[in-house]
């Protein structure tokens, strides 16, 4: 799985794609005051609770990463906050792909998971 942050002054976005072509975006623009970004950890943690522990985030190494593909058949897990994406790799633990956004109920950020040029789940947070 590879990660491509796009920012600039016009868009904030962030894409993942791994080998077999499962592409993940996600909107990161900054609209006021709400929290919206992601991170890839050994297990399942709410953004709360993420963002007040030392919780070990692996998505700035692309060296663990790379042999990782999502598991979109049984691994997408929405959370308060957010949706969760499993990830696997033979032989190794699994990790898990978090997008979230705190926010008072208003300002929105979108995804999209596709498989290929099929659409498997699109929504905001």
């Amino acid at each position: 799985m590879k990660i491509f942050n796009s920012e600039n002054s016009f868009e904030d976005k962030v894409n993942f794609v791994d080998e077999n072509n499962i592409f993940i975006g996600y909107d990161l623009k900054q609209q006021c005051c709400e929290q919206a970004y992601y991170y890839i950890t050994d297990e399942i943690i709410k953004p709360e609770v993420f963002n007040r522990k030392n919780i070990k985030d692996y998505s700035e190494n692309n060296e663990i990463l790379k042999d990782y593909i999502f598991d979109i058949e049984n691994g997408i897990t929405d959370i308060a906050d957010g949706i969760v994406i499993k990830l696997t790799s033979e032989g190794k633990k699994d990790l898990f792909l978090h997008l979230y956004n705190i926010h008072n109920g208003y300002y929105a950020h979108s995804y999209l998971i596709k498989n290929n040029d099929v659409i498997i789940d699109e929504d905001k947070l």
